[in-house]
Formats: C-alpha cells, structure tokens, sequence
C-alpha cells in the first residue's frame, strides 16, 4: 500500500481493507494446509491397513463448522419453525391492534 494512499484512507476504509487482506491470507493458508493434507494422505494410503477417509485422516476445525451449516432439516423442522414465526407475527399483530392474515 502507498504511503499516500494509507493517509487518504478513513479509519472505516482501513479496517475494510485490512479484513480483506487478513481473509485472503486465511483463505490461502486454508488452501496450503489442504493441499499438505492430500499430499500426505495420498503417500500414507498405500501404508494403511484399514480403508480411512481424507477427512478422517486429518480433519480441519473450520470443516466441521461448514458441516453444520449444512445441517439438513427434516420437514417437521421447518414446518414447527414457519409454526413459529407465524404465532409470533400473530402476536405482534395483536399488540398493534390488527388481526391476523392467516
């Protein structure tokens, strides 16, 4: 980054920029270390005596995270949900005074 270009830059704009860059040098870090994964897992396999997974192998915190998020609801999860959030507008409603649309 330029000199100039440093002291043009407002708090909010610097701090925007340095989260990009702190991300992008995540992200390629994360990158590396699958990378290193494959690798020793692919030199390793041959070695092994029962069949394990790459995950299984050498597994990463931030996948587990991603695991989760794809968590897949079941159909009476999201019907008790929508159940929810329709009792909860229901209410807001009525404390405003207006019926309920349902």
């Amino acid at each position: 980054m330029q000199v100039d270009y440093f002291y043009s830059l407002t708090y909010r704009q610097f701090a925007n920029t340095l989260e990009g860059y702190r991300r992008k040098e995540d992200n390629l870090s994360k990158e590396r270390l699958i990378i290193m994964r494959k690798l020793s897992y692919a030199s390793l396999l041959p070695h092994l005596k029962s069949k394990v997974s790459e995950h299984e192998y050498m597994s990463f915190p931030w996948e587990s995270d991603i695991v989760e998020m794809q968590n897949i609801k079941t159909t009476e999860e999201i019907e008790k949900e929508i159940q929810e959030m329709k009792d909860f507008w229901a209410r807001v409603d009525k404390a405003r005074g207006k019926l309920p649309e349902c």
